[in-house]
């Protein structure tokens, strides 16, 4: 547990990875969650067995099963 000497000082922005940043360390985070977030979907949306994008003929079984 760390003793703050003053009160302005739990709002010091730490450099992250050895990187400083101009604005704050959560702007930071934001950035590397989109990142991710953006990766992750490309990555699942150009795959090879892409699960989650439905083509035409799963649209056409689907419409066909729901109507029977």
């Amino acid at each position: 547990m760390s003793i703050l000497y003053s009160p302005k000082e739990q709002f010091v922005n730490y450099p992250v990875l050895a990187l400083s940043f101009t604005k704050t360390n959560s702007s930071f985070y934001l950035l590397v969650a989109a990142v991710l977030l953006l990766g992750t979907n490309l990555i699942l949306l150009f795959s090879p067995f892409n699960l989650l994008v439905q083509n035409n003929r799963q649209i056409l079984k689907e419409s066909l099963y729901n109507t029977a």
